[in-house]
C-alpha cells in the first residue's frame, strides 16, 4: 500500500512538471528622444515536447485606430533572438493586421527542459502624444499566450532626464481589455520604473504597462511626419484615389472628345415617322440599344400595315399572317428579317413561353438587321473606347488590395 501511494505520489509530481508554460517573462523597454523603443525580452520556458517542440513564437498586431479614427500601423523590427545565450534563427510571418515571429527552425527539435528566450527588437509609433504630456501604453506580455506565466515583470527606462515626480504610472492585468490592477511597482534611483504582476497570470491573460512623461523631451512627429505615415498607413485606400483621379483624366477628354451629341438644332414635332423609319429603328436610334419594346413595337408595325393579324384568347396573344396585298405599305428595315423569321414554321404563332426558340431567333434577326443598318451611322457606342477605362479599374483595384494585404 505504501508502494503504491508513492508511486501515485512520483506519477502526479511528474505530471506537475511536464506542464508546458513560461515560467518567467520579463521585459526591458528603453524610450529615445525620436520616439523610438528598444525592447529586450527574457522569456523563460518550461518545454516537453507537447506544444513548444521545436520553438516560441511572438504575435505583434500592428495595426491599431488612433482617437480620430484613422488606421495605424506600427513597424517591429527584429534585431536578435538568443536560446539559452547562444544565438537563434527566427522568421517572421504577416496574419492580416498581425505579425508572428517564430523562434527556431522547422527542422529542428529542442530537447524538453527549462529554456531560456532573448528577443531584442525594435518598434516605433507606439508613443501617445497629448496636450500636456506624452506616454507609452504598452501590452509586455501579449494576451495570446496559450501557457500561464507564472512571473511576468517589466522595467521601463527613459534615455532622456524626465523630473520624476512628472513620470506617470500605470498598469494593469488581466485578459485583453480589462481594469483589473493586480500589480506592484517602484521607481529606483536612476529613474527606472519597475512593474510586476502580482501573481501568476493564466493562459489569454496579460501585463499592460502605462509610462507618462512631461511633454518637450521627446521629438514630436512634424505635421509632414503625420502625413507621410497617414498616406502609407492607407496606401490601398491612396493607390484606389489614384485609380480613380487617372480615370477621370482618361475619361473627361475622351468624353469631350467623342462623347458629346452635336447640337439638336430646330425641334419641330412630327406625327409620323419619317420615310423609312419604322417604330421600332427610331427607338433603337434614340435608346442606341435593341430591348423587347422595340420588337413589340415591330410587330404592331407590321400589323398596321396589314401583314399579321393580333388575337388575344384570354391572357394569350397570338400572330396570325395574312395573304400578301399589294396594296400593303413596304417593310422597313429590320421588319422583313422579323417577318420571315416569325412564320418560318407555320403561319400562326402563339407568343407563350413554348416557343421561345423561335421568338429568340426572330427578336435576334430583328436586332441583327437595325444594328447592321443604324449602329455607327447614326449613333456611336464606343465602346471600345472603355477597354483602357477598365484596364486602369483592374489593375488599381489589384493594387489596392495587395497593397491593403502587404506587409507594412
Amino acid at each position: 500500500m505504501k508502494n503504491l501511494i508513492a508511486i501515485l505520489i512520483l506519477l502526479l509530481s511528474t505530471t506537475a512538471y511536464s506542464d508546458e508554460r513560461i515560467l518567467s517573462f520579463h521585459s526591458d523597454v528603453r524610450i529615445f528622444t525620436d520616439g523610438m523603443i528598444e525592447v529586450t525580452e527574457t522569456i523563460q520556458v518550461r518545454a516537453e515536447g507537447q506544444q513548444i517542440r521545436r520553438g516560441i513564437y511572438r504575435d505583434f498586431p500592428t495595426e491599431y485606430e488612433d482617437r480620430l479614427g484613422n488606421s495605424y500601423e506600427i513597424t517591429v523590427e527584429p534585431l536578435a533572438v538568443l536560446r539559452n545565450e547562444l544565438p537563434e534563427p527566427f522568421h517572421t510571418v504577416r496574419s492580416g493586421r498581425d505579425i508572428r515571429i517564430y523562434f527556431g527552425e522547422s527542422s529542428r527539435f529542442i530537447v524538453p527542459g527549462v529554456h531560456t528566450y532573448t528577443f531584442r527588437y525594435r518598434a516605433n509609433r507606439l508613443l501617445g502624444y497629448f496636450d500636456e504630456h506624452d506616454e507609452l501604453y504598452w501590452n509586455v506580455t501579449g494576451n495570446r499566450w496559450a501557457f500561464p506565466i507564472d512571473k511576468a515583470s517589466a522595467t521601463v527606462t527613459l534615455e532622456f532626464d524626465a523630473p520624476r515626480d512628472a513620470i506617470l504610472v500605470e498598469a494593469y492585468t488581466g485578459r485583453l481589455g480589462s481594469k483589473a490592477q493586480e500589480y506592484s511597482r517602484h521607481m529606483d534611483e536612476a529613474g527606472a520604473v519597475h512593474f510586476s504582476a502580482n501573481r501568476p497570470l493564466p493562459e489569454a491573460h496579460g501585463l499592460t504597462i502605462v509610462v507618462g512623461w512631461p511633454k518637450g523631451f521627446v521629438v514630436e512627429p512634424t505635421a509632414w511626419q503625420k502625413l507621410a505615415w497617414l498616406l502609407s498607413d492607407n496606401r490601398d485606400l491612396l493607390i484606389a484615389l489614384c485609380g480613380l483621379t487617372l480615370l477621370f483624366a482618361y475619361y473627361i477628354p475622351v468624353w469631350q472628345r467623342h462623347g458629346k451629341d452635336p447640337d439638336e438644332g430646330v425641334i419641330v414635332t412630327r406625327y409620323e415617322p419619317p420615310k423609312g423609319f419604322s417604330p421600332a429603328s427610331l427607338r433603337y436610334i434614340r435608346q442606341m440599344y435593341y430591348d423587347d419594346k422595340a420588337m413589340t413595337a415591330a410587330i404592331v408595325n407590321l400589323a398596321v400595315k396589314g401583314y399579321l393579324q393580333i388575337k388575344k384568347q384570354g391572357s394569350t396573344h397570338s400572330v396570325k399572317k395574312l395573304v400578301a396585298d399589294a396594296r400593303r405599305a413596304p417593310l422597313a428595315a429590320g421588319e422583313d428579317e422579323l417577318y420571315v423569321a416569325l412564320f418560318s414554321e407555320g403561319d400562326v404563332v402563339t407568343l407563350k413561353q413554348d416557343n421561345h426558340e423561335l421568338l429568340g431567333r426572330a427578336r435576334s434577326a430583328h436586332k441583327a438587321s437595325l444594328m447592321s443598318d443604324y449602329k455607327q451611322k447614326y449613333f456611336r457606342t464606343n465602346g471600345a473606347l472603355n477597354i483602357p477605362a477598365i484596364a486602369i479599374v483592374v489593375v488599381a483595384t489589384s493594387l489596392a488590395l495587395a497593397a491593403g494585404n502587404g506587409p507594412g
